[in-house]
C-alpha cells in the first residue's frame, strides 16, 4: 500500500481518537476503506497502534504513579549534592607540540554518588511503568437490559454502568442488553454471548448474537469474531457466532468490510452491502447466505421488548401482536391500527395471509357514515367505533381460505359503550339464504342485550357489525 495513504489513514485515526474528526474526513475515511483491503487491514493496525499509545499514556500519567515518582524525586533532590559545571575560557594559541605528561585523574565522589543514584532512578521508573498493570480504559456504557443474567457478578452488570476495557470475557447467560460505545457505536447482544469490549470503536464476539447500529461520525467500529473481523462503514448489521466460531453476518443498512481468517493470519477482505449475507466457516471460508432480520432483536423490536418489561401496557400488548402475526395457522388479524396508511380499509397483517383479506369499511344507511376511527385502549393504539343507527360494518370480500371446516378460534376485543347495544361482532356468510331470506352463516360472533338480533350479512363476506369499539379480531385456525 501507497506510504501516503498510510500517513492520511493514520492522520485520520489520530483524529478521530481526538474528536477533531470532520464529516468530510469520516467520509474520507469510509471511501478509503471501501475501496482497498489492505487499507482496511493497515485500518486496524492504526487503531490498534493509537489505543495503545493512549493506554501508555495512562499508565505513565496514572495520578497514583505519577505522584509515587515526583514524590521519590522530590525527597531525593532534597539531600542531594549540587553539581556545578565550570566552562573554562579557553584562549587561542598558535599550535606547539607539547610534552603530555599523565596525571593521576580524580573523581568527585559526591558527583559519581549522584550519576549513580539518578540512573537507578530513571532503571527504577522504567521497570515500574513496564511491570505495573495499565491504567483501564471507560469504553462504553450499559443503556437498558432485559432479563439479563451475568454468569460474573462483578462484571458492570446494570443499567447505567460503565464498561472498562479489563474486565475479559463476559458471559450473558440470558436475556438482552443494550451497550452503547464511547464514539458512537450502539450494539444490542442477546444471550446466551460470550464478549469482549476492546476499545471504543473495537469488541470481540466469541459466542451469542449481536444487532450494530453504527451512525456515519462512528465508522469504523469492528467486531471481532473467531474466524472473521467486521468493519463497519456506517450501518446497520447483525453478527451470530456459534460455539464453533462459525460467523454469520447480516447486512441490513450500507456497507461494511469482512474479513476471512484468525487474527494474524487473515485473507483479504470484501465489501458487504445491504441485503447481502455470508458465513464464514472455521476455516475462513465464505459462502453466500440469505439475509434474514427475524433473526437477530432490531432497536425497534428491542424498545418494544424494554418497555413491555418496565410495565408499558400498550408494549406488552404489542410484543403479543407481534409474535401473533407470525402465527403459521393465523388465517387473519385485524389491529385496527392502519388510519394513517388507508383510512377507508381495515388490513390484514397476518404474515401467512398479507395483502389478502383487507376490509372495506361500509354503511349501509348511508355511503359517507363510515365507523370512526379514534383512540382505543392506550393512546398509542387505534380503534373503530361502530355507530348502529348507520348501520356501519367492515366487509371482507370472499376468499376459499375463509371456508374454515374444522374447529377454529375467534378471538375480539370490544368495548360496549350502552348495556343495551348489541349485535354480530363477526359473521362469515355463505352463499344462499335462511328459510327466513336471512343469508346462511358460515360462522359468527355476537353480542346480545336483553332482546337478541341477528346483524344483516352480505352474502359471501366476512363481517365486523356492532355498535361498539373494536380494537383487534384474530382468526385463527387450529
Amino acid at each position: 500500500m501507497d506510504k501516503q495513504l498510510e500517513i492520511r489513514i493514520d492522520e485520520l485515526v489520530y483524529k478521530s481518537f481526538e474528536g477533531m474528526i470532520s464529516e468530510q474526513e469520516c467520509r474520507e475515511l469510509e471511501t478509503i476503506l471501501e475501496s482497498d483491503p489492505q487499507a482496511r487491514e493497515y485500518y486496524s493496525f492504526s487503531v490498534d497502534f493509537n489505543i495503545g499509545l493512549l493506554r501508555m499514556k495512562r499508565r505513565i500519567s496514572y495520578p497514583l504513579q505519577t505522584t509515587m515518582a515526583l514524590e521519590e524525586m522530590a525527597e531525593y533532590e532534597k539531600t542531594a549534592p549540587a553539581i556545578t559545571i565550570e566552562t573554562p575560557h579557553v584562549k587561542q594559541q598558535p599550535v606547539e607540540l607539547l610534552k603530555i605528561e599523565r596525571t593521576p585523574r580524580t573523581i568527585n565522589k559526591f558527583s559519581l554518588y549522584s550519576a549513580i543514584i539518578s540512573i537507578a532512578a530513571v532503571i527504577v521508573l522504567l521497570i515500574y511503568i513496564m511491570f505495573v498493570p495499565p491504567a483501564a480504559l471507560q469504553v462504553a456504557t450499559i443503556t437498558d437490559s432485559v432479563g439479563a443474567k451475568w454468569a460474573v457478578s462483578e462484571n458492570p452488570t446494570v443499567i447505567g454502568d460503565r464498561v472498562w476495557d479489563n474486565g475479559g470475557v463476559r458471559w450473558l447467560q440470558k436475556g438482552t442488553v443494550k451497550i452503547a460505545f464511547d464514539y458512537g457505536a450502539e450494539v444490542i447482544i442477546e444471550g446466551p454471548a460470550e464478549f469482549e469490549l476492546e476499545n471504543p470503536e473495537k469488541m470481540l464476539l466469541h459466542s451469542g448474537r449481536l444487532y450494530a447500529v453504527v451512525p456515519k461520525g462512528a465508522a469504523g467500529f469492528t467486531v471481532q469474531t473467531p474466524y472473521s473481523t467486521v468493519i463497519d462503514l456506517g450501518t446497520e448489521f447483525g453478527v451470530k457466532v456459534d460455539f464453533d466460531g462459525s460467523t454469520d453476518v447480516h447486512m441490513f443498512k450500507g456497507k461494511a468490510s469482512i474479513i476471512p481468517g484468525e487474527t494474524g493470519n487473515k485473507a483479504d477482505g470484501l465489501s458487504l452491502s445491504a441485503g447481502q449475507a455470508k458465513s464464514v466457516n472455521t476455516h475462513g471460508q465464505m459462502r453466500n447466505i440469505a439475509i434474514s432480520q427475524a433473526d437477530f432483536l432490531a432497536p425497534a423490536q428491542f424498545e418494544v421488548l424494554s418497555r413491555a418489561d418496565k410495565g408499558s401496557g400498550y408494549h406488552r400488548w404489542l410484543l403479543y401482536s407481534n409474535q401473533l402475526r407470525k402465527d403459521p395457522s393465523l388465517v387473519a388479524y385485524y389491529t385496527f391500527d392502519n388510519q394513517g396508511q388507508s383510512p377507508r380499509k381495515l388490513l390484514n397483517i397476518a404474515e401467512t395471509t398479507q395483502g389478502r383479506l383487507d376490509g372495506i369499511l361500509e354503511s349501509d344507511s348511508l355511503p359517507e357514515a363510515l365507523p370512526i376511527w379514534m383512540k382505543g385502549r392506550w393512546q398509542e393504539k387505534g380503534a373503530l367505533n361502530f355507530e348502529c343507527q348507520y348501520q356501519q360494518f367492515v366487509s371482507v370480500a370472499h376468499d376459499p381460505i375463509l371456508n374454515l371446516e374444522k374447529e377454529m378460534t375467534l378471538a375480539a376485543w370490544v368495548l360496549i359503550q350502552d348495556p343495551k347495544d348489541g349485535g354480530t361482532i363477526l359473521a362469515k356468510s355463505v352463499s344462499g339464504t335462511q328459510q327466513d331470506g336471512a343469508p346462511r352463516k358460515n360462522y359468527q360472533m355476537c353480542y346480545f342485550d336483553a332482546e337478541p338480533f341477528e346483524g344483516a350479512g352480505t352474502a359471501n363476506s366476512l363481517q365486523f357489525s356492532a355498535s361498539s369499539t373494536a380494537e383487534y379480531v384474530p382468526v385463527t385456525a387450529v
